[in-house]
Order: structure tokens, then sequence, then C-alpha cells
């Protein structure tokens, strides 16, 4: 389940990102890249393209639009600012430890918390669209823009950061009812442990139920004896 939505995920936010390149600047045009191939590697070679970025694609005039951003930073572009030196080295670090981190723990997950499991595909996914593009242009491409009649803006976005931001919602809500779940299910679970361990000590001793059983009939049959005797002496 992890690797399929994170590799979908990412495969959807490098999708989306091609498309904002086609539509979004001039670089195809510029490259004269017709062909697939020829567009695939002016998307993946050609770097620094806001100078030939073409008019957004408005879809609600008061709201939203599409507009190419390229952000060198974090979230909402911090550490934006920073030396590449500096910069470049520090979001890989951190990426491949955030990717790290992530596998550990869905490891942990078990097989019932499906909207754990689920909030930790997302969010390696999008981490995995987002460090594609630190590691092949040294920044990532947002187009998702946001604005209330263009006097204020959210910071512009991308596909990766939805499905983070969606994996961190599913975490949150894992983290209040799950545990309400888990509290429901815990007196199933400590009697199916117990069920389980009484057939696996049956199984280890499969001559016991017998003895016990001759034990009972031997038990039985020296009580009838005894009545016997009690009835001739009267």
């Amino acid at each position: 389940m992890l690797v399929g939505i994170a590799s979908l995920v990412m495969l959807l936010d490098q999708w989306s990102k091609y498309r904002a390149v086609e539509t979004l600047t001039g670089a195809f045009a510029l490259e004269e890249a017709t062909t697939v191939g020829e567009k695939l590697e002016v998307f993946f070679q050609k770097k620094k393209l806001e100078r030939i970025r073409t008019k957004p694609v408005v879809v609600h005039p008061d709201h939203f639009q599409l507009r190419y951003v390229e952000n060198p930073g974090a979230a909402w572009g911090m550490l934006g600012g920073l030396d590449d030196k500096v910069r470049i080295p520090f979001f890989y670090v951190v990426s491949i430890l955030a990717i790290a981190f992530l596998t550990v723990v869905f490891s942990r997950v078990r097989r019932e918390q499906r909207l754990l499991a689920l909030a930790f595909s997302l969010i390696l996914g999008g981490a995995l669209g987002n460090f594609m593009d630190r590691l092949v242009r040294g920044y990532v491409i947002d187009f998702i823009d946001w604005h209330w009649r263009y006097q204020s803006h959210w910071p512009t976005f991308n596909i990766a950061d939805v499905a983070i931001s969606l994996g961190m919602a599913g975490l949150i809500l894992e983290g209040i009812f799950g545990t309400r779940i888990r509290r429901v299910d815990e007196p199933s679970l400590e009697r199916r442990a117990v069920d389980d361990e009484t057939m696996a000590e049956s199984r280890r001793e499969p001559g016991a139920h017998d003895e016990r059983e001759a034990h009972f009939e031997e038990d039985d049959v020296e009580g009838q004896g005894r009545r016997r005797t009690r009835e001739f002496v009267a």
C-alpha cells in the first residue's frame, strides 16, 4: 500500500509540474520541443524558467489561478534566501531523513490502522515529489495560486503539498478517533489473545484432553462403587 500510493502521488505530482511548464512557460516553444521525448528533456534539464513564464491561467477571477513559480525554500518559501551552497545540501539531507523516517514508521503500522497507513503513504509520496524537484533543479515548482481578488495570496503550492497536507490531516484524525476505536476493541483483543493461548497449549499437549476425560471417568466409576457398597451394607 505504501509503495503503490506513494508512487502514484509522486507520478501525479511530476505530471502536473510537466503540464505547468508546458502551459505556464514558453520553455517548450523556445527550445522548439514538439515530441514527448523532447519536451521531457526540456522539463528535466532547463532551469530558471520564471523569466519566460506566460500569463496565468485564470480558473476563478476572484479566487483561483494557475501561475508558474519556483520555490527554492521549504513551505511558504522559508529558508529560500539562503546561499545555494548551504540551501541545496541542507534540503537534500532533510528530505532524505524525512523519507527514511516515514518508511521506518510505516513499517510499524498495524494492519487495522488503514487511515494511518494511507496518511503516511500520502506524506511520503508528496515528499518524494518535491525531493525529485530539488534533486533535478535545486528548487520546487509551484503553480496553484489561491487569492482574494488579487489582494491577498495564499502561498503558491503544488500537488505534492496537497498530498502532504491531506496526510497530516489523516494523522490528526487517527490521533483523535483511532485511540477511541482501539479502546473499544481492547477487551475483544484480550479475549482473542486468551483463546489463542489456550489453543496453543492444547496443540503443544495433544494427549492432555484425553487424559482429563479418562480421569473423570475413573472418578465416576469409583463414586458409583462407593454408593453400591453403602446400599449393600444398609
